[in-house]
């Protein structure tokens, strides 16, 4: 009876190391990434207007006043 609970838990723990040896290289969650060509924004506040800058923006002028 002893001997059969031991083999028991031997069995179950060498199991449990299988899957854990089988499953530690599985991603189930995609890494984030950002995308290359982000562009920098930066919004800027002089007094009563609201001015934005733009900077790497294709076709767009260096700075918007």
């Amino acid at each position: 009876m002893q001997s059969d609970r031991y083999l028991k838990v031997v069995l179950t723990v060498i199991a449990v190391c299988l899957v854990w040896i089988c499953l530690r290289d599985v991603s189930f969650v995609e890494t984030a990434s950002a995308e290359s060509d982000a562009m920098d924004v930066r919004i800027v506040d002089s007094t009563a207007t609201l001015r934005v800058v733009i900077d790497g923006a294709p076709g767009a002028p260096r700075a918007v006043r």
